[in-house]
């Protein structure tokens, strides 16, 4: 069995038992032209659509298991790391965030960021602001 594989079988038993609604929503997930992720208790990805992977220019195997905040500028993972603290993933029900992504290809990706909670699990939606750009060294320093 595949990382991938082993990941897809993890995020279904993560939504709970196999039911008609967690198979349409596993669908239109991946269906949507909008870019999704699913992250765990721990923020790691557990799916992502391809809209998610492309807009960032990666494979979906790349991102699958990995941390979200790996994705992230600097400044946007300090910030977003600091309200994680703050309490379960139903208490970032509704946030909405303007954060720096960065790209496969080194290049930044200003998006806004919705976050809301599905049960244990986060999900996400981001909506570009900008195309992909190549910022000022100081925003591509290593964390």
């Amino acid at each position: 069995m595949s990382e991938v594989q082993v990941m897809q079988s993890t995020e279904l038993d993560a939504l709970g038992p196999q039911t008609p609604q967690s198979q349409l929503f596993l669908a239109t997930f991946d269906l949507v032209s909008s870019a999704l992720v699913l992250l765990d208790e721990q923020g790691r990805m557990l799916k992502v659509n391809g809209a998610f992977a492309q807009l960032l220019g990666y494979a979906l195997p790349e991102l699958l298991g990995k941390p979200f905040l790996d994705l992230l500028q600097c400044p946007d993972r300090e910030n977003l790391q600091a309200l994680q603290g703050t309490g379960t993933p139903a208490d970032l029900t509704d946030l909405s965030l303007e954060l720096r992504y960065r790209c496969k290809d080194g290049s930044v990706l200003h998006g806004r960021s919705k976050l809301v909670a599905v049960g244990t699990l986060l999900l996400g939606a981001i909506v570009p602001l900008q195309a992909p750009r190549t910022w000022m060294s100081a925003w591509n320093r290593p964390c």
